[in-house]
C-alpha cells in the first residue's frame, strides 16, 4: 500500500501543475488517493 500512496501522491502532485486544482482529472486523482488513504487504515 505505501507504493500505492506515493504514486499516487506524485500524479496528483503532476496534474495540479499541469492541469490545475479544479481540472476534472485532478479532481480525480485526489479523490483516488483519498480513496487509498481511507484503506491503508480500515
Amino acid at each position: 500500500m505505501p507504493e500505492a500512496i506515493t504514486l499516487s501522491e506524485v500524479t496528483l502532485a503532476e496534474r495540479e501543475r499541469v492541469l490545475g486544482a479544479e481540472h476534472p482529472d485532478t479532481l480525480t486523482s485526489r479523490n483516488n488517493l483519498a480513496f487509498i488513504y481511507q484503506e491503508s487504515v480500515s
